[in-house]
């Protein structure tokens, strides 16, 4: 079926033809903006910023960013005995984030909340946004609608921003790598610092050109090294934390982690091991396949998904909110995908955005990997041209 009669077949239904009028667009576009505005403003005003229980992940940030200030080391859990790497109130990830958040720690922390709540939604709507103009869409009030839109119903970047967590700039890092050149090399090395799973998306970054190999260096050389100048107690102290983290994946009921649900399933130990290996593999050739991705001509959005889809699956931990990396490959994807894709981009983001109302496990294994697939079909870099002999 050429152009043409795709245009033709999709006037001739009454919904798909509606929405080819832009102001039709627009209205639909606006309503649910005010809708969810109205819902995020709701939840907002109804949560008390003092309960501990609000924004609990930001509370270890905001806690090590204190100790920081103060000329300690962000991890004060060192030295404590137990299940130590997954505790409420611990900080576990690289000290540059507790040192740049030293400002929000001289303020009192219902407010130093509400500012990190912004943050967050201001991280998630710029993912969407620049994903959508890497996939084609061009710059227009109704894109902006639409990208405000994603950003305040895709539930994962709303539980990250309620629960205080880094995941909406870990998106936007993610995003980046995919932009290639140099934003690619500072996105990747910024998003190892974030946390460290992201380093998967390093090696993609490090290979796709000249300008995204010197700018990953240079951030990783100007960024690490400011940051050991002024805390070196700190990151003396983070490879025992990293160490603590790895060895000691969560056993909350919490964990979406695929080991974690085999093993409360009551699978025996030695299919365990089986899936872990399996997800271990995936994660490594997912690695593998970026570095494929990068070296092809418009292929570092693919590398980024791939390289995504590597630091989800090899952690033996996963949070609901960890899936907010999804909505920019979605974004991404949608303006060059066929109606068709299209249908399933928002059933898969759909059956995300509904996990924590009925299985959360759903949402990870089964509308993830449809929004996530459905994405890298669309973002397959074209076949290089050969040329006649």
């Amino acid at each position: 079926m050429n152009e043409g009669d795709r245009e033709v077949s999709r006037s001739s239904v009454p919904l798909a033809r509606t929405f080819e009028s832009p102001r039709f667009r627009l209205l639909v576009a606006g309503v649910l903006l005010v809708f969810g505005l109205l819902i995020n403003l709701g939840q907002l005003s109804a949560m008390d910023m003092s309960d501990p229980g609000i924004g609990l992940d930001f509370a270890a940030y905001y806690h090590a960013a204190e100790r920081v200030a103060d000329g300690l080391s962000p991890y004060g859990q060192l030295g404590s005995v137990g299940d130590s790497a997954y505790r409420r109130d611990y900080y576990l990830y690289p000290p540059p984030l507790a040192q740049v958040m030293q400002p929000l720690a001289a303020v009192p922390i219902e407010t130093a909340k509400l500012v990190w709540f912004g943050l967050g939604y201001m991280a998630a709507f710029a993912s969407t946004w620049i994903a959508t103009g890497l996939g084609g869409a061009r710059r227009s009030i109704e894109r902006a609608l639409w990208c405000l839109v994603a950003t305040l119903f895709f539930f994962p970047a709303l539980s990250a921003i309620w629960n205080g967590n880094i995941g909406n700039l870990v998106s936007l890092c993610v995003t980046l790598v995919a932009l290639g050149g140099a934003a690619a090399g500072v996105g990747s090395a910024l998003g190892a610092f974030l946390k460290v799973a992201p380093v998967t998306l390093m090696p993609a970054a490090f290979v796709a050109s000249r300008e995204s190999r010197r700018s990953l260096l240079a951030t990783v050389v100007v960024v690490g090294g400011v940051a050991f100048v002024l805390a070196p107690g700190a990151w003396l102290d983070y490879p025992a934390v990293l160490t603590d983290v790895m060895s000691l994946p969560s056993h909350a009921e919490q964990n979406l982690a695929l080991t974690f649900v085999a093993s409360s399933a009551g699978w025996d130990d030695t299919m365990v091991a089986l899936v872990r290996a399996l997800l271990l593999t995936a994660g490594v050739a997912c690695v593998g396949g970026s570095i494929w991705a990068a070296r092809r001509p418009d292929g570092m959005p693919l590398a980024a998904l791939l390289g995504t889809v590597a630091f989800l699956v090899i952690p033996g931990t996963m949070w609901f909110h960890y899936l907010a990396v999804a909505l920019p490959f979605a974004a991404m994807a949608w303006p060059r995908a066929r109606s068709a894709t299209r249908v399933i981009l928002l059933a898969g983001c759909a059956v995300i955005s509904v996990g924590p109302m009925t299985d959360e496990r759903v949402a990870v294994w089964v509308g993830a990997p449809i929004v996530l697939v459905a994405a890298a079909v669309t973002l397959w870099p074209a076949p290089t041209p050969t040329r006649d002999p």
